[in-house]
Order: C-alpha cells, then sequence, then structure tokens
C-alpha cells in the first residue's frame, strides 16, 4: 500500500519526508505541511475513496481524517477583532468534540434536543460535532443580540422541546440581561461550554448511528411561513455531501471561504460539513466581518487562495458597491474556481456586474454557479457540473404572465432574463418534476408550476408538525416520495429556472407578478436603498388587490427628509419594466425589513407586522384616488407632504382645473424668485415679463422638475411663455414621459475611484500640457479682514467643509487603463497655512505665491487656505482651488456654508446645513447616460447646424492675434452704469420678452460689430451646467461653456437683432447639456483641423441676489460687506493668466450694473 501511494506522488524536492512520514498510517496517508492549492497534482478520488467507503454519518469520517491527518488544517476562523486567527486540525477538531460529547453522554441525551447557541467562531462548530458524536440532535439557532429576536429563539426552544442549551458564558450571561428572557427559557438546562472540564476519553466510544437517525433540525422560516423544524437524518446528509462534491468538483485541496451564518443550511452544510466530507480545509469569518466590509471576504479568497466561495445574490451586490478600485491592488481571484449563487433568486445583472467590476483581479465569469437548495431537501437541490457554462436565458413577459416561458432574444423589447440553476442530478437518484399547484398535473417543459423534488436527500419531515408535514411530503400515485417546494419554477433545454415563491405571487386584474421582480426593479431605481432589503406583497382593499413596497432606506439617508425624487423614480420603474404601480410605497429605517436566519425576505411577516401598524415609517408614498380634494395653492416649497399632495392632484384630476392650479403656483413661485408681491402676478404673465433672467428661470424649472418629476426644457419658460403655457407645457410632459428619472450610481462612489465628467477630462488634459500656464485654471478668492480669528473654529469649519464635499478630497490622474479617474485621497491637510506679515506689501506677495503655486493634481489637495496676519485684527483670508473641483456656483457654495460653520463653532451652537442631495459621482453618471441618449444626438446635430461651415474669427482695430489655447496676462477695464439706467434697461428687455442677459449680450454684439464689421460673431457664455436640481448646490466642476453665433448686420433694426440674438441664446440653453469639448472634438473630425477654437470673446452676466457672489464674480476689489460677523473687505487679485482675448464681465450690484 505504502508503494501503491508513493507512487502516486511525484518525486521532488523536499518530498522525502513526506514518504517517511506514510508510515505513519495503515492504509491512508499523513499529507501534512503543503499550502492546500499548492499541492501536487494527484486524483485524490485514488486516496480517498477508502476513507469515504462505508460511512455512514460524518462521524465516520471525522474519526478516520483524524486518525490518518491529525496535522492537516480542518477549520480556521478570522476573528478580525482579534490578534491571529485561530485554527482546529483534524486532530483538534475529534478531540473536543469527544470532550464535549463524552459530557453529553453522561447527561443521557442520546435522541434528545441541544440547542446550540454560539457566536460565530470555532466553538459552533466543535458542538455541533460533539452533538452527532453523542447521538444528541442538534438544533443550530443564533444567539438574539436584542429583544426583538427572542420570540424567534423561545419558539425554537418550544417547538424542538430542547432540553438543554449549549453555548458559552458571555452569552448565556448576556441573554438574561433581555427583558424577553422568559422564565421558561431561563430555567433551561444552561451548559457553558467554556468552562467544562477536561475528561480521558480515550476509552469511550461514541454513539452507533444509523442511516434513518435524526442528525439535525434546520429551522427555517422560509421566505412565507413560521419557523419549521426540518428533520435532517444522516443520509440525507451523505447524500448531499456525495451531490456536492460531485457537483462542485471537490478535492482535498478544494479550500473553501465562507462567511455565511453557521446556524444556516448552506453555512452549517455547505462550508463546514463539505470541506469535512472532501478532507479540505474552510478558512470562516463572521457574517457581520463581512457586511462591515465585504473586502474582507474577497481578500481571505485570495489570501488563502480558495477554491469555492459563494453566498446569496446581495453578496455579490454589496461587493461591487462598497468595494473601491483602490483596494483590489492586491486582490488575486485567480483560485477562485467555483463562486455558487444561491438562496435567493440570482439576478443576471449582478452576475455581469460583478464579473466586470473584479475581472481585472483574475475573477473569471465561468466561476459562477447559481444553485437552486432549500433546507427541506438538505441544502443542494439543482446545480450544474464545475464544468457547465453560465446559462442566461430571455423569456417573454406577457407569456410569463400566463405561465408559460416563452424564449426570446435578449434584445426583445418584452425580454425578461433568468439564470439557470442546472438540473436534478439522476445519477445520484436525484428527480425534478414541474407540477400544477392546483390539480397536481405534471407539465411539460416551457409550463410554469410548482417544483416538485424526489431523491436521497429530501428531509424527514418537519419536527412534531404532521399536518404541515403531510401537505408538503407527498407520495405520487406510483409511491415515490415528493418534496412540494413551494417556488415556481420551469424546464427550458434540460434546465431548470427558478421564476418565483408560490405563495408570494401577486394576482392583480388577473396578471400574475413575481414579488423579487416588483423588489428589484424598485431597489434599482434609486441609491438611497439598502440591497436585498425591500419587500412587495399584496393586499385587499376596498375589494381589489393593492400592492404594497416596504423598503428599507441606507443609514446616510435616514435624515434627508425629502424623498420625492426617490418615490417618483421607484414609480416610473415600476411601471416601465412591471407595469403596475404601487397602492402605498413605505420607507423604513435600516434593519427594518424582516428576514431569516440566513438572510431571505420574509415576505409574510412583513405584510402582517404591515398589517398590525408595525413599522415604524419614515416616509410614505400613496396613490390618491381623482375626486380627493385638491389641495389649495399654498407654498409648496414649505414641505414634502404638500408637494406630494400637488402633485397626485395635478396628475389625476381634470386637465383643464390643473392648468389652472399649476400656474397658480407658478405664479407663486415666480413672485418669490422677482420679489413682486403674489397678488401682482397672474397666469398670463411671463417670466421675462417679470424681469427674471436665466438663472431665475432654472430655479423655475427645478420647482416643476421636484413637483411633477420631469425634466421641464428652459426654453418653455422663457421668451413669450406665459405662466399658464408652462404649466400645460409641464402637465403635458409629465403624462407623456411616465415620471422618469435618470439612472444613477451608488453614491457610495464618493469614496472610490470615478471616472471624470467629460469636460472634467478635458480641462484635466490642458492643464497637464499647459503646465507654465498652470494659474489659467486657478479660482482665487480673497477678503481682507478686520478682527479677531478664532483659529480652533475655522479649523473645524474648513475639516467639516472637507467631509461634507467629496470633491474637495479628491486627485485626478490615469487609472490602469490610461483613462482619466478621479479618486479619493487621504489624511489630506484641510487647516490653512498661517504667515506673519510685516505690513499689506508683504501680504499681497505671500497671497501671490498662494494662487500662483501649481497644484499637484494626483496627489492634492485641490483647495488651499491661507492667512496672512500683520496684527491680531488684520488678516487676508485666501483660498485658490483648481477648476477641476469647482466652479464659480461652488465657490458660492463653500464660503456661505463655511461662513455659517465658522460662525456656528465659534458661538458653540453647530450649524444646521442641509445634507446633499447627490454626489459628483452621479452626476458623472447621468452625463454618461445622456451622451448615449438620443437627445444628446439631437444635441449634437444642432451645434453642428449652429457651427457649420468656416468659424469666423473676431479681428478689432489694434486686434493682435494669439495662437489658440494661449493665454496671457490680462489688463482690466472697469465699468458702471447707473441704478436708474439698469432699471430702464430692464423694463426694455421686459416689454420684448428677453432677458437682462440677452439684451446685454445684444448690445456687447453690437458693439464688437461696429468695431469690427464683421457680420458673423461667436461669443461663448457659460451656462450653469447642473441638469438636474439635486446637483444645484453640489460642489464640482459642472459649468459648461455655450458658443452663441449670430449675424448682425446694417439692414437689422435693433429689435430684429434683439430677437435674432434671443432665439440663438434659447437654443443653447435647450441644448446646453452637451460638452463643449465634445463638440470640438466632432468638429475638428468633420472639419479635418487639427486645432479649432469657437471663441475667443467671452461673456458672462451675475445677477445682484448675493452681493458677495456678485463682486467676486467681477473681481470689484474694495467691496465691504459681513462675513461670519466681521467686516471684510474684497481684496484685490495679483494679475492672472486670462484664457480669452476679451472677457465682458458683468454684475448687478446695488449701484447699478458693475463690468
Amino acid at each position: 500500500m505504502d508503494l501503491k501511494i508513493a507512487s502516486v506522488l511525484p518525486r521532488q524536492p523536499g518530498n522525502a519526508n513526506r514518504y517517511a512520514r506514510l508510515i505513519h498510517v495503515i492504509s491512508f496517508y499523513e499529507y501534512g505541511g503543503y499550502v492546500l492549492n499548492d499541492r501536487p497534482n494527484f486524483d485524490s478520488s485514488v486516496i480517498d475513496a477508502p476513507l469515504l467507503d462505508g460511512a455512514i454519518s460524518l462521524t465516520d469520517i471525522l474519526q478516520r481524517r483524524a486518525v490518518c491527518h491529525p496535522h492537516r488544517t480542518a477549520y480556521t476562523f478570522l476573528d478580525f477583532g482579534g490578534p491571529t486567527p485561530r485554527s482546529l486540525t483534524y486532530g483538534e477538531l475529534n478531540q473536543e468534540a469527544r470532550q464535549l460529547a463524552f459530557q453529553l453522554h453522561r447527561m443521557e441525551l442520546r435522541g434528545e434536543r441541544a440547542v446550540l447557541l454560539y457566536p460565530p467562531g470555532l466553538d459552533y462548530i466543535v458542538a455541533f460535532y460533539a452533538c452527532l458524536y453523542s447521538g444528541t440532535i442538534a438544533v443550530p439557532a443564533y444567539p438574539p443580540s436584542n429583544n426583538r429576536h427572542m420570540p424567534r429563539l423561545q419558539a425554537i426552544i418550544d417547538d424542538s422541546k430542547a432540553k438543554i442549551i449549549l453555548t458559552t458564558g458571555q452569552v448565556a450571561n448576556s441573554i438574561r440581561q433581555f427583558a424577553g428572557a422568559t422564565e421558561n427559557l431561563l430555567d433551561r438546562r444552561w451548559v457553558q461550554t467554556d468552562t467544562l472540564e477536561t475528561h480521558d476519553t480515550g476509552l469511550w466510544q461514541a454513539s452507533v448511528l444509523q442511516e434513518k437517525d435524526l442528525a439535525f433540525l434546520q429551522y427555517t422560516s422560509g421566505s412565507t411561513g413560521n419557523a419549521k423544524g426540518v428533520m435532517i437524518s444522516h443520509g440525507n446528509l451523505m447524500a448531499n455531501q456525495q451531490l456536492i462534491q460531485r457537483r462542485f468538483g471537490h478535492d482535498e485541496r478544494s479550500t473553501v471561504v465562507g462567511w455565511l451564518p453557521l446556524y444556516h443550511d448552506m453555512g452549517l452544510i455547505g462550508n463546514v460539513m463539505q470541506p469535512l466530507y472532501c478532507g479540505a480545509s474552510a478558512v470562516l469569518m463572521s457574517p457581520m466581518a463581512f457586511l462591515e466590509k465585504p473586502l474582507r471576504w474577497l481578500q481571505a479568497i485570495s489570501d488563502y487562495r480558495a477554491h469555492t466561495s459563494g453566498g446569496p445574490n446581495f453578496a455579490y451586490d454589496l461587493c461591487t458597491q462598497k468595494i473601491s478600485r483602490d483596494e483590489l491592488e492586491a486582490i488575486d481571484l485567480g483560485s477562485w474556481q467555483l463562486a455558487f449563487n444561491g438562496a435567493e433568486p440570482v439576478n443576471p445583472k449582478t452576475l455581469e456586474r460583478f464579473s466586470r467590476t473584479f475581472a481585472d483581479c483574475g475573477f473569471q465569469r465561468c466561476a459562477f454557479y447559481p444553485c437552486y437548495g432549500l433546507a427541506e431537501a438538505t441544502l443542494l437541490a439543482t446545480g450544474g457540473t464545475k464544468q457547465s457554462p453560465l446559462t442566461i436565458a430571455a423569456f417573454d413577459r406577457a407569456a410569463l404572465e400566463d405561465r408559460t416561458a416563452r424564449p426570446v432574444a435578449d434584445n426583445h423589447p418584452n425580454a425578461k432574463q433568468f439564470v439557470g440553476c442546472g438540473a436534478a442530478d439522476s445519477h445520484a437518484g436525484q428527480d425534478l418534476r414541474i407540477v400544477d399547484p392546483d390539480n397536481n398535473e405534471i407539465y411539460a417543459d416551457g409550463r410554469i408550476g410548482e417544483i416538485w423534488l424526489s431523491g436521497p436527500s429530501i428531509a424527514q419531515g418537519y419536527w412534531k408538525n404532521p399536518e404541515t408535514s403531510q401537505k408538503t411530503f407527498v407520495n405520487d400515485t406510483g409511491g415515490k416520495r415528493w418534496l412540494r417546494t413551494g417556488d415556481l419554477g420551469f424546464i427550458n433545454d434540460g434546465e431548470l429556472f427558478v421564476s418565483g415563491r408560490l405563495k408570494d405571487l401577486i394576482i392583480v386584474r388577473g396578471r400574475n407578478y413575481y414579488p423579487h421582480d416588483l423588489e428589484y426593479a424598485v431597489e434599482s431605481a434609486t441609491d438611497a436603498l439598502n440591497p436585498a432589503s425591500t419587500v412587495a406583497f399584496a393586499l385587499a382593499e376596498d375589494e381589489a388587490e393593492k400592492v404594497i413596497v416596504l423598503a428599507e432606506l441606507k443609514r446616510n439617508r435616514i435624515r434627508q427628509g425629502d424623498y420625492q425624487h426617490e418615490f417618483a423614480a421607484i414609480r416610473a420603474r415600476l411601471t416601465e419594466e412591471c407595469g403596475i404601480q404601487a397602492e402605498r410605497i413605505v420607507l423604513l429605517k435600516p434593519g427594518a425589513i424582516l428576514k431569516t436566519s440566513s438572510g431571505k425576505l420574509r415576505r409574510s411577516a412583513c405584510r402582517d407586522l404591515y398589517v398590525q401598524q408595525g413599522f415604524a415609517c419614515i416616509a410614505v408614498d400613496a396613490l390618491q384616488a381623482a375626486n380627493d380634494t385638491t389641495p389649495p395653492p399654498v407654498n409648496v416649497d414649505k414641505g414634502t407632504h404638500e408637494r406630494r399632495l400637488l402633485r397626485q392632484a395635478l396628475l389625476s384630476m381634470n386637465c383643464t382645473h390643473a392648468i389652472d392650479l399649476l400656474a397658480g403656483h407658478l405664479a407663486i413661485k415666480a413672485a418669490e424668485l422677482s420679489g413682486a408681491a403674489e397678488d401682482t402676478i397672474e397666469p398670463n404673465h411671463t417670466l421675462t415679463g417679470l424681469g427674471l433672467d436665466s438663472l431665475k428661470a432654472v430655479e423655475m424649472k427645478y420647482f416643476i422638475d421636484e413637483l411633477l418629476a420631469v425634466d421641464m426644457p428652459i426654453t418653455g419658460l422663457l421668451g413669450n411663455a406665459t405662466l399658464f403655457d408652462s404649466a400645460l407645457t409641464a402637465l403635458n410632459l409629465a403624462k407623456t414621459v411616465g415620471q422618469e428619472t435618470p439612472s444613477l450610481i451608488d453614491k457610495d462612489g464618493q469614496g472610490s475611484n470615478t471616472a471624470m465628467s467629460y469636460n472634467q477630462q478635458a480641462l484635466w488634459t490642458r492643464a497637464k500640457i499647459e503646465s507654465d500656464e498652470a494659474t489659467l485654471y486657478h479660482m482665487p478668492i480673497a477678503l481682507q479682514i478686520r478682527g479677531e480669528l478664532d483659529y480652533p473654529a475655522l479649523d473645524r469649519a474648513l475639516a467639516e467643509l472637507h467631509r461634507r464635499h467629496s470633491q474637495l478630497c479628491r486627485g485626478f490622474d490615469l487609472g490602469a487603463d490610461n483613462r482619466p479617474i478621479s479618486f479619493p485621497l487621504e489624511r489630506l491637510e484641510s487647516s490653512p497655512v498661517r504667515t506673519v506679515c510685516s505690513d499689506y506689501v508683504q501680504q499681497m506677495k505671500a497671497l501671490d505665491v498662494l494662487i500662483n503655486k501649481p497644484f499637484d493634481l494626483q496627489h492634492g489637495p485641490l483647495l488651499r487656505c491661507g492667512i496672512f496676519s500683520c496684527s491680531d485684527d488684520d488678516h487676508i483670508l485666501a483660498f485658490c482651488a483648481h477648476h477641476l473641483i469647482v466652479d464659480f456656483r461652488s465657490s458660492r457654495v463653500l464660503l456661505a456654508e463655511l461662513q455659517a460653520l465658522y460662525a456656528g463653532y465659534l458661538n458653540g451652537i453647530p450649524a444646521n446645513l442641509p445634507l446633499s442631495q447627490a454626489d459628483y459621482a452621479e452626476f458623472v453618471s447621468w452625463q454618461r447616460d445622456y451622451l448615449n441618449s438620443e437627445a444628446a444626438e439631437q444635441d449634437l446635430d444642432y451645434w453642428r447646424r449652429q457651427l457649420a461651415g468656416e468659424l469666423p474669427r473676431l479681428e478689432l482695430p489694434g486686434y493682435f492675434v494669439t495662437e489658440p489655447t494661449q493665454a496671457s496676462s490680462a489688463g482690466m477695464e472697469r465699468l458702471s452704469i447707473a441704478a436708474d439706467t439698469l432699471i430702464r434697461l430692464k423694463n426694455l428687455a421686459a416689454e420684448q420678452h428677453v432677458t437682462l442677459y440677452t439684451l446685454l449680450l445684444t448690445v456687447f454684439k453690437i458693439l464688437l460689430y461696429r468695431y469690427s464689421s464683421q457680420n458673423d460673431l461667436i461669443v461663448g457664455s457659460p451656462t450653469f451646467g447642473r441638469p438636474l436640481s439635486r446637483f444645484a448646490d453640489l460642489v464640482g466642476y459642472f459649468v459648461n461653456p455655450v458658443a452663441l453665433r449670430s449675424k448682425p448686420g446694417g439692414g437689422l433694426r435693433f429689435s430684429e437683432y434683439l430677437s435674432a440674438v434671443n432665439t440663438v441664446v434659447l437654443g443653447a440653453l435647450e441644448h446646453q447639456h452637451y460638452p463643449q469639448t465634445r463638440i470640438i472634438e466632432n468638429l475638428r473630425s468633420e472639419k479635418g483641423q487639427g486645432t479649432l477654437e469657437l471663441y475667443r470673446i467671452f461673456f458672462a452676466l451675475q445677477d445682484g441676489s448675493d452681493p458677495m457672489a456678485a463682486a467676486l464674480a467681477i473681481g470689484n476689489a474694495g467691496i465691504s460687506l459681513q462675513w461670519a460677523g466681521f467686516e471684510a473687505v474684497i481684496c484685490k487679485l495679483p494679475n492672472t493668466a486670462e484664457e480669452f482675448d476679451l472677457a465682458m464681465l458683468a454684475a448687478e450690484t446695488g449701484e447699478g450694473l458693475s463690468a
């Protein structure tokens, strides 16, 4: 025998001692000292067959492995709060299990039930095998962490009639403190196994077990019912272990990594028993360790070169959401050959996302192993062979509603994708059929019915529950025993596809809906929800079935307050993908959704608790009947509830009444924006007639967008459009687009690598190339402050500003794929640099250094602050940020927040600033989706038409033409227009139904025409660049300039040219979202030009609503204002490079118009 075994081992250096150790065994061998997945490649079945031969139970196998290879590591538990991982060899496991089994034997517990209450760890495993050794029926459970879990534990103990509770001293003491700990529970016999004395067990013999003997009770609530104890025999366990080994392709080299709960069938049978059966090693961690930091799972797979690991679908989603690209540098998933996915419906999008995200780490898509199983089938029921390709197939949605699976192409407009879960293993005596749940008719392939299973893995029934057992475990007419799973599915091309849960099926107006379809749609509609924490069910209300959706909010979104965007997005997605509308959508706090021990949704339990009004709701959105009372016109900016009521009324009432009502609300908003009295504004007024400019029109757009969940075109608010016209446009849009909202990415993108926006990429490229002109992209602000600064308060305020706005903590460089990326920077210094100066001249020199010092775009920081002090009450407070992370709007937001934060810390009352509604990564995602849309193509076509032909180059008298993109130092001329003249200009603009901006731009263009005699002019001008209201106050680089081309001529009257310029401005606003840099790229390619520049003349107008912003916009030094309780004066900034040959920057001030 020794020679035979030795001949299988390759002769290589270092094996001599291992050959010598073969003498230690009789018919097996000791094989210590190898890293598990680096062992020599040999046929383990030749070696392992004698070990498994004749084994009745896992205790037989454990005893044999303890004899044959006692030093091989069986289990390693990773305790991330402890110093080192703890391991058990097969020899140690056998010894410790026998010690506890001996004690159980002395207590005469054979055939009795013992509840296992342990925290995740090796103690759980030892106690379980001790129960098997002693013939005690184990009842795995989990120690409750609070009173909420006590009723379930009490129910398990009562139902199983457990004689003993095995646990640790710490767990026992904790449970006794709970108010929910009843006398019945506390009076049970508790054995604290961590304090037991050791005994000599050398002569003690483990119980002799039979296949039919019960091994343990697996309590499961499933997805729809109360907890039931599934009776698993030793024969069931051995049959299922053999099935898993064969299907997964396991041998003793197949290291398993797992985080699933040990009291759950997948964790206990798959991650604990299977490695023992195969002679492999298992590396385990607690579920909480994984949930806290999903990277730990992948790190363990990488470190221990795992062959097999897996979990429910949500685990893979969690990894893609929570693990950043930077964290993956040391991760190698090349050893991961089988990634099982089960216990809940497998989402094909999850598989694609995970494969794409971790491909660079060596993960192979073919490693995915979708499978189907349940506790009543011990664990695994169906799955392919390890070599089977992943099957994702599409079927017609309409046919599915009629319980027919009709295959269609993936791109079919009504396609729904399913992931195949393999087939039953007929060689192992397994069988499967699809049955009509009402009359037990066996369905042919392609029909949807209840999944029935048969075979040696099918459990013995439910403990002390004969009535439910008889309904679930049935015999057919031929006497063959079947398990009715309660799951719906169908067979296609010999493979099982699971389509839903029989009892969870929602039937509305005769149509069938599967809850998980609705739940997927809800969670994909918004990034505000916790993954795998949404339930959908039906309630009978008003003699009809109504759909209710309960969804958990992420922890960082529970104080958001206003959830109208989320509700609108959810409703739009339900309508679009599922063709159904929810009666009510209820947002709950994290952890509120009821789940089983394995993380499955307990839909029926959630439904019952909802009916009992047992959930604490954070926000609710309900449909309203058309005849409900219409809310009066009130200022709906005051709260979410008013907005929701108004939206529901507008979309359900008579069209004429809806237009009148909305126009009234627009009038109220227009009064707020213009400062006019509400009673002076009528629905037939225009915004331009009220003196509102394009920026105010954007605020009105945001108001309408939030109210109706639409994307209102800005052109529908300007020009001759009355408030009545705008209301009609908005309502038609709301009924046409079905309340669509742009797709967003997880806000967690703020803590991970993300792509740059298109304009960021262009700016970053130019900044890298034009390094000599670095200050061109610097945005400085300097205030002369008279007063004593509180430095700690300022430090805290700046630190909080960095925490609130992730763009301030970003770096920019090329990623691994040579594409520009943005990434988070850690440990940035936010405190200002303090410099003591002797006089004003020295202050200005220090300011010059701060402003002109180049930024390190890769390592940051990209916002720096300096304080240059001549005395305790004479300072210059200066900021300089790179344009990559801020634009002018961002600077306004930062200054206002810094002022509020500083004042709050100074007075000991923290500022109550609203949380950001979005992150810049969401804008990048929005822009990516937009650029792939038909709207972007239409916008590009517009700009192609506007910029067709030869582009003009303005030449003024004495004009020196510079090379494209060349910057140079700029001179400055001041212009002031008196307040009374400004009023007349505004009145003229209102009479012509244009904005003040358009009027001034027209005058500026006429001036250029008079001096140049050119009848084709292009002037650049900035647009807001923030397409959604949630981006309005977000810090980042959003501004997108537009090229305004018009053709003045001597024969045109002023009013005619004003109308032509207005048409150009409205067209540019309507098509403003297409990145200018991308327009240039397209034109350069089409015109065949190496370099191309749209304009060298720029025009901008800042309104007067914010005096500081107006002064900063035009660099108006010497303007005095109040800042955080100080008298502050805007400082004159040192001369910096200027991008344009001529820039007209104007702003409304208290004295009129300044430029």
